[in-house]
């Protein structure tokens, strides 16, 4: 900690010893082992928290990521219900735009981090997705979804987060690939 200190000072900047947060991760096992440990800020007593967040993604002590996962369908959910209260003035092209805009960029924000998360949790984000195909479809609530995602030609969430994490190796793959060629 003396290093970060030594080196904001020296690139004038200042670090604000209320903010930074400590998590101690591990298992359950592992953290409740951990009773009493201490860290010092700045003179300041860090304690550890269960859960932090950065950039927008709740990191909690056993990286479950529940507590992201709520927040983040809690959040879709409630956008869906506004999107689904006037979806009747915009066609399904403009819905599509408003809903990948709205919902689906927050519900696949730092996808490749949390994509570990439970099966529990992945149900919980395919009840977004569901939610959304109703809307766009016209479906009622306990209609078969599968066919309307097949319609749209939407994977599920599981598929879609092996699907991204593959894309995204491709692209580095591919990158890489160039950069060696590129400097032949």
């Amino acid at each position: 900690m003396l290093r970060k200190e030594k080196i904001n000072t020296d690139n004038q900047l200042l670090l604000n010893p209320d903010k930074p947060k400590l998590v101690i991760f591990g298992s359950r096992q592992m953290t409740a082992k951990v009773s009493d440990f201490r860290l010092f800020l700045l003179g300041k007593e860090l304690e550890p928290v269960k859960a932090a967040r950065d950039l927008g993604v709740t990191l909690d002590s056993n990286l479950t990521y529940n507590e992201h996962i709520v927040s983040t369908v809690s959040s879709c959910m409630s956008r869906l219900g506004q999107i689904n209260r006037v979806k009747h003035i915009f066609d399904k092209r403009a819905l599509i735009i408003i809903i990948n805009a709205l919902v689906f960029s927050k519900l696949f924000y730092c996808s490749s981090v949390w994509s570990n998360t439970t099966q529990a949790n992945l149900d919980k984000l395919q009840a977004v997705q569901n939610f959304a195909c109703r809307i766009l479809c016209g479906a009622k609530k306990f209609d078969h979804i599968t066919p309307l995602l097949k319609g749209l030609r939407w994977l599920p969430i599981g598929k879609q987060l092996y699907f991204l994490f593959f894309c995204s190796g491709f692209q580095v793959h591919d990158e890489m690939c160039i950069d060696r060629f590129g400097q032949l």
